[in-house]
């Protein structure tokens, strides 16, 4: 797990994810409440979560992403992680509540439009099967 944890161009599928099995979602449980672990780490440990435990996962997604003093990059892959692991209105529902309670945010301003908006393009990317944050692969992984 660790090895996966480490990876830095190399996004994990979620096909190796699940191969760990459902005795590594406490392990990534820890890793993502561990606030001294690099928060690209804590991220990749909330996809390993998504593919290796669901119903975990979406208990803690829609926190995690609208937790304004978590690191941007593990509040998005919580965002993509509530696109998998939530009904479309639990997703729209629980992203709307984090802009909601974030005042003078430009979210909160906006009603949460501008985060629903980003949780739906999230949404239908992983519907399509495209990536998941290929900014945080960096150009070095471009075809």
């Amino acid at each position: 797990m660790q090895t996966y944890l480490s990876t830095i161009e190399r996004p994990i599928s979620a096909a190796r994810w699940k191969a760990l099995g459902p005795k590594a979602a406490p392990l990534l449980e820890g890793v993502i409440a561990d606030g001294a672990q690099f928060p690209t780490i804590r991220a990749k440990a909330v996809d390993g979560l998504i593919a290796v435990a669901p119903d975990r996962a979406a208990a803690m997604v829609g926190k995690l992403a609208r937790d304004e003093t978590e690191p941007v990059v593990v509040r998005v892959a919580a965002m993509h992680g509530a696109g998998q692991v939530l009904s479309s209105p639990r997703a729209v529902s629980e992203l709307r509540a984090g802009a909601a309670e974030a005042p003078g945010t430009r979210a909160a301003r906006a009603g949460g439009r501008g985060l629903v908006a980003q949780q739906g393009r999230l949404h239908r990317g992983a519907r399509s099967g495209g990536p998941r944050g290929e900014s945080n692969r960096g150009p070095s992984s471009a075809p």
